[in-house]
């Protein structure tokens, strides 16, 4: 729904055709909205009021988070295990590293060039440029999981929803490797 802050009234209602699990949503700088559809293998777009498939099937399985990085939108692909990008102008998906069997559900930049990346079992890595992937976080061993999070830069706390322990918790990070 779209919702006029100044009254809180809602303004408008966009479905999503064909929606199965609707998972994680990025907002661009235009206000185009992006909602990863982990049900239906899709990625959908919202702009001036109309809903459209951004992407869908083949190397798009599971998408779960998103990130919109410039010209492309970082998603979690849940069906490989990888982050992938879709290029915003072109369409075309490509692979930006493989972590591996998990639920990839959270992605934040962490304002060096690395990706913080979630994955649900309790795993948060961070992701190089290089595509080398390092652990900050397990708490698979608990077992409790890490859902979405968020990244404040300027603080370097991380902030994770542990989903099943009813809880947030927030970790202070060192810097990344040079």
């Amino acid at each position: 729904a779209e919702i006029d802050t100044g009254s809180g009234a809602v303004i408008a209602r966009h479905a999503l055709p064909g929606a199965v699990r609707p998972d994680d949503v990025a907002a661009a700088p235009d206000g185009t909205l992006y909602v990863s559809d982990s049900g239906r293998h899709a990625i959908y777009r919202l702009a001036a009021g109309k809903v459209e498939v951004a992407a869908e099937g083949g190397s798009v399985r599971q998408p779960n988070g998103l990130l919109l990085d410039g010209y492309r939108l970082l998603f979690g692909n849940t069906g490989d295990g990888c982050v992938r990008a879709l290029d915003l102008a072109t369409g075309e998906v490509g692979g930006v590293v493989r972590l591996g069997d998990g639920i990839v559900d959270g992605l934040r930049a962490d304002g060096a060039g690395y990706l913080i990346v979630s994955l649900w079992h309790g795993s948060v890595l961070r992701v190089g440029p290089d595509g080398s992937a390092s652990s900050l976080l397990d708490t698979s061993h608990v077992p409790v999981p890490a859902a979405d999070l968020e990244y404040v830069a300027s603080e370097r706390l991380l902030v994770v929803p542990t989903f099943l322990g009813n809880s947030v918790a927030a970790y202070r990070l060192g810097s990344p490797p040079r």
